[in-house]
């Protein structure tokens, strides 16, 4: 394992920064030779939790209302008010093609993941979120994605 973990390090520092596939980044863990890159599958696993991953919180408005306070402190700004895709920031041309819910097929899995990890040119918000605050932004934007296909 140290071996591959060298050659691993030694290739990425003579190559430069680059993934194995599309699906996978190297991020920095330590000063290190041994450990200087690990690959995260920071997208690999987009398609399984857009199938299978299910929000272990259950409804309610407590949980909504936290969603809906911080999807407008973290989200509102590219995604809008309504989840219309026309945030300030893309009012003022910062962020362009931010998509409105309806336009998405998105689930529950998605949407938690997209958040956790990023997609496109939105970046992870996971630093920002906790688990909990990510499983009740993503309800919200579900209830707003449901208001949306009315």
């Amino acid at each position: 394992m140290k071996k591959l973990a060298l050659g691993i390090s030694l290739l990425v520092m003579s190559q430069g920064a680059f993934a194995l596939s599309e699906n996978a980044k190297f991020v920095a863990v330590d000063s290190s030779l041994e450990s200087s890159f690990c690959v995260v599958a920071a997208t690999q696993g987009y398609d399984a939790a857009k199938a299978d991953l299910k929000n272990p919180l259950a409804v309610s408005e407590a949980n909504m209302d936290y969603g809906k306070k911080m999807y407008d402190i973290y989200c509102a700004s590219c995604h809008g008010k309504t989840g219309k895709g026309d945030g300030i920031l893309v009012e003022r041309e910062k962020y362009l093609g931010v998509p409105n819910y309806k336009d998405r097929d998105i689930t529950e899995g998605s949407i938690y993941h997209v958040i956790m990890y990023g997609r496109n040119m939105m970046g992870s918000h996971s630093s920002q979120l906790t688990a909990k605050e990510r499983w009740q932004v993503t309800m919200y934007v579900q209830q707003l994605r449901s208001e949306l296909l009315k």
